[in-house]
């Protein structure tokens, strides 16, 4: 009797704590990334589509991106996992449009579904600067404007690539100092990211010193 109690307990709690465990996201963001990888080239463009959630982010199975002005869509069920001050964060970086064509300024609806198939939609307006992508990194840190309107990061990655974290920049001027509490940093890059959120920029690539890419 007393182990039927115990097991009927531990049902009705199970099925309290699966009720409650609803999917919320507590930010997310979805931009233009334009990418450079050497200072005298113009950049490659992607959309980078992030989200953050008030329970475990590894509980998310997949997020869907859709252009409803350009008639694109993207499905993402391999994520990449961004720490930063705030928390962390799941998404990718590296969403291509197709051949030549360019992304269109409008309407995106980013939709976030769980492991228990919960859906969470939320919607942007698109809206950068196209100029930016004639520009090489010489002419983009020249053009004020940009400068003004935006806030800086370091982003670091491992030797596969993979971004492990990222971080607000601040007066320190030596890049690998950011890197001290960094484990596995091999490289990393400048993020200018638009206050308003419209369009970040990469810089090229920086080894970092005492780093090697085996």
């Amino acid at each position: 009797m007393r182990y039927s109690l115990c097991v009927l307990c531990a049902c009705v709690l199970c099925f309290f704590s699966c009720t409650q465990n609803k999917l919320e996201i507590v930010n997310s963001v979805v931009c233009p990334v334009f990418s450079y990888e050497r200072e005298s080239s113009a950049p490659s463009f992607h959309l980078g589509a992030y989200v953050r959630t008030s329970n475990e982010i590894g509980y998310l199975k997949l997020l869907q991106i859709n252009s409803e002005t350009g008639g694109f869509t993207w499905t993402v069920t391999d994520f990449q996992y961004v720490y930063s001050s705030n928390g962390k964060w799941a998404g990718t970086s590296a969403l291509c449009v197709p051949g030549r064509l360019i992304l269109p300024n409008g309407r995106i609806k980013l939709t976030a579904v769980d492991a228990d198939s919960q859906t969470v939609e939320r919607t942007f307006n698109l809206s950068y600067p196209k100029e930016l992508l004639t520009l090489d990194y010489k002419s983009f840190l020249n053009a004020e404007d940009y400068q003004k309107v935006s806030q800086q990061y370091i982003v670091f990655y491992d030797k596969d690539g993979t971004l492990l974290n990222c971080t607000l920049k601040t007066d320190v001027p030596d890049i690998n100092e950011y890197a001290k509490t960094i484990q596995n940093a091999v490289t990393a890059r400048t993020l200018w990211f638009a206050k308003d959120k419209s369009f970040a920029v990469l810089s090229p690539p920086l080894a970092l010193a005492g780093k090697t890419q085996k």
